[in-house]
């Protein structure tokens, strides 16, 4: 799956500036990228726990934008130089 580089850049930046996956399996693949990290990083919870608790929580809002961020630097790196865009 290719990715245009530009949809990730803000993330360099900071975090609080938002990744907008554009469309559902973009925002899964992110997802993938970051998900066994979380369950190894927070063993007494899972990813899957946290999102359904992201709608009432701003603490689940936070971490999911936080590690969404850090999923949009992981797919920006594994794309090659001259990656065709789509």
């Amino acid at each position: 799956m290719s990715y245009n580089f530009r949809t990730f850049v803000p993330a360099f930046c900071n975090s609080h500036d938002f990744i907008r996956p554009k469309n559902e399996e973009e925002r899964l693949y992110l997802e993938s990228l970051v998900r066994d990290d979380y369950d190894r990083a927070h063993p007494e919870d899972s990813f899957d726990d946290m999102k359904r608790r992201r709608p009432f929580s701003p603490e689940d809002q936070g971490l999911y934008r936080d590690w969404l961020a850090v999923a949009a630097v992981r797919a920006f790196i594994d794309i090659p130089v001259f990656a065709p865009v789509e």
